[in-house]
């Protein structure tokens, strides 16, 4: 997100990368948008998010 959004603080990398990314998320399998497709992970297991 980042690098997206062309910000150089160094800052908000380490915060995102300090807290788990399934925090943010209910319980699984989640819908995974990526490009222009999507798709369901296979399990509610963190890895695949």
């Amino acid at each position: 997100m980042a690098a997206q959004a062309r910000s150089a603080d160094p800052r908000i990398e380490e915060v995102f990368a300090s807290v788990p990314r399934e925090a943010f998320l209910g319980p699984g399998p989640w819908t995974v948008f990526a490009g222009e497709g999507r798709f369901e992970t296979p399990s509610a297991d963190p890895s695949y998010i």
